[in-house]
């Protein structure tokens, strides 16, 4: 997700819940955009809509970083149910199949790992750390 996309999806925050926003300065939006897309650059941004929405669904406050992150888990599972049920019934038309298998596949690393913390090699290395540990073999 990039800066603009973040943008347009913490618009919806802002909506959403516009007492908690409503005292923050350009520079301090500011930080919350970059803030909001460190940690979600490698999500394809319907993906983090589709989890935010779902924290909004059940929260009188603005969701945090975690929380969005936390209904990865149950993004992932509501697509790779929605992709079995197609096998079994052929509800889907094919581009509705190869939406729910991105979305599955996008979502597969936060499926068990709620938080979804990255080490600290992966951050250093931006995941490529057991090719970047061969090269210095």
């Amino acid at each position: 997700m990039n800066k603009k996309e973040t943008a347009e999806i913490l618009a919806i925050l802002t909506a959403g819940y516009p007492k908690y926003y409503k005292d923050m300065n350009a520079t301090e939006l500011q930080g919350v955009v970059s803030l909001w897309s460190m940690q979600f650059k490698d999500v394809p941004a319907e993906i983090v809509l589709m989890a935010l929405n779902k924290a909004i669904s059940t929260s009188k406050y603005p969701p945090t970083i975690a929380e969005v992150k936390e209904k990865f888990s149950s993004v992932h599972w509501e697509a790779y149910e929605m992709i079995n049920r197609h096998y079994n019934t052929k509800a889907l038309s094919d581009k509705e199949l190869a939406f729910y298998k991105r979305v599955c596949e996008e979502t597969r690393a936060y499926k068990f790992n709620k938080r979804a913390e990255p080490s600290i090699s992966n951050m250093l290395t931006g995941g490529n750390e057991v090719k970047q540990l061969r090269e210095g073999e």
